[in-house]
């Protein structure tokens, strides 16, 4: 595999390790890593082996899911401390709020035409 360096693409390809990184628009790179990988085999099949290696451990479906259901079964899921304090102190002024979400982090208030909200800010 070749692939210029650019956003996640060094990281899926472990930094070269796994097929060659050539610079964002640099042709004259592209050609060399072509020619390069043309004329050793060895090389391609190298890269394509620890490419197929970091795939299989690192971007597995089945283990990443069961991860990310430890560590989501190890998250409490509750509002932020201030919620409460925050909903009191706007109804004192005539404000209505509500907290929705797992984490409580999106707000809605209600204060006639005087307020309005849009995801986390009240405006």
């Amino acid at each position: 595999m070749i692939a210029s360096r650019i956003a996640g693409i060094p990281e899926a390809l472990d930094d070269g390790r796994c097929g060659v990184l050539v610079p964002p628009g640099n042709v004259t790179a592209l050609a060399d890593a072509v020619e390069r990988l043309l004329r050793d085999p060895a090389l391609r099949h190298e890269l394509a082996r620890q490419a197929r290696r970091r795939t299989e451990q690192q971007f597995d479906m089945w283990r990443n899911g069961a991860r990310l259901a430890e560590h989501l079964g190890a998250t409490r899921r509750l509002a932020p401390a201030s919620a409460p304090r925050l909903a009191h102190s706007l109804s004192r002024r005539g404000l209505v709020i509500s907290f929705s979400g797992l984490d409580g982090a999106a707000i809605h208030a209600d204060a006639g035409s005087r307020a309005s909200s849009s995801g986390s800010t009240i405006r």
